[in-house]
């Protein structure tokens, strides 16, 4: 080959093959063309899983764009309960800790204040609660979130069932 015709061959190898790291278009690998620009469409949120998808707004959030997908990235103090992109960050809430406290206040922003275990209650809440008589009264549950002592639960009305209701130590006597 004369070498004058060298640099020909090497623009037209290099116009053919694309430059490394680059795919057909142009656009580095991982990207495609999306009008002038070379997008990711797994995290772009103007151009989320396709050219031109672009992710909406919604309340008290950000749109953000994971793997093709539209997502919502709330806004400190929001969160996303409903799991519906249209309702956005609907829930107004101070994320203290993934535990909640007894303390009258949703601190694991779940949406439940002072969610626990089956022998606990929401702090200042009418509960039902065992009477000194053993019968289900009510009573207002504690400040460590614990349903009412026997003594402190107040007990139902009679009825006529054979049993002491009202823990008066008499039973049916509004019946007899």
């Amino acid at each position: 080959m004369h070498p004058r015709h060298v640099p020909f061959l090497v623009f037209v190898l290099l116009a053919a093959c694309g430059e490394v790291g680059q795919k057909d278009g142009g656009c580095p690998e991982g990207t495609e063309p999306c009008g002038d620009e070379c997008i990711d469409t797994g995290t772009d949120p103007r151009h989320c899983g396709a050219c031109g998808s672009q992710c909406q707004l919604a309340a008290n959030s950000t749109p953000g764009c994971v793997d093709g997908d539209c997502v919502l990235e709330c806004h400190e103090g929001w969160h996303d309960l409903d799991g519906d992109y249209l309702t956005g960050c609907e829930y107004e809430c101070d994320y203290q800790g993934e535990i909640d406290a007894c303390n009258g206040i949703d601190d694991d922003c779940d949406g439940t204040v002072d969610n626990f275990d089956v022998d606990t209650c929401p702090q200042g809440e009418e509960v039902p609660c065992t009477t000194t008589c053993g019968t289900t009264g009510t009573g207002t549950c504690t400040d460590g979130c614990r349903p009412p002592e026997p003594e402190d639960c107040t007990p139902p009305d009679e009825t006529c069932n054979g049993i002491d209701d009202d823990c008066d130590t008499v039973a049916d006597q509004a019946f007899g």
